[in-house]
């Protein structure tokens, strides 16, 4: 026998211990699991959009003929793709400063000329398009409501809707 009383008893671990993990080892990391990283550029106007960070446990890679090779299918996945039919924000924004600044200038050139009571009414005007300027202004293209902002413009006289532009 053994000293201290002749027994051997074997250490196992306890189902709380493991499910707590106190004592099982992490499983290795997956070299499946990852981030990617996306964005817009507009082809009409060049505008950015930040990087659009995703978490993924796969990538959806596109596999054809025999002779593809991983490489090249990462390479697939990662290209730059055109989108069509997306709102840029930014387009509106620009577009719709554009045709607010000729309503101002229009403004401003018709009080300058004007000497007779209807300066005020002018002058009413002239400020509210200075106001709806201000509004486009403070617009964040980049925030996801700036669509619906630009919304408000929608029945301004002389702006025109939110254009479509292709993003690369």
């Amino acid at each position: 026998g053994e000293a201290g009383g002749g027994h051997r008893v074997a250490a196992v671990p306890s189902l709380s211990s493991l499910l707590d993990g106190g004592g099982a080892p992490d499983p290795p990391p997956s070299p499946f699991n990852g981030w990617t990283g996306s964005y817009l550029r507009c082809a009409s106007c060049g505008h950015d959009r930040p990087v659009r960070n995703e978490a993924f446990s796969d990538l959806p890679l596109i596999v054809g003929t025999s002779a593809t090779t991983l490489l090249k299918c990462l390479a697939a996945f990662a290209a730059t793709e055109t989108v069509t039919d997306v709102s840029c924000a930014s387009c509106g924004i620009k577009e719709r400063l554009r045709a607010v600044e000729e309503e101002i200038d229009f403004y401003k050139d018709a009080t300058a000329r004007c000497t007779d009571s209807d300066v005020g009414a002018l002058r009413r005007e002239l400020r509210s398009w200075e106001g709806q300027k201000d509004v486009l202004l403070a617009i964040d293209p980049d925030s996801d409501g700036a669509a619906e902002e630009l919304g408000w413009f929608d029945g301004v006289e002389g702006a025109a809707g939110l254009p479509r532009a292709s993003f690369a």
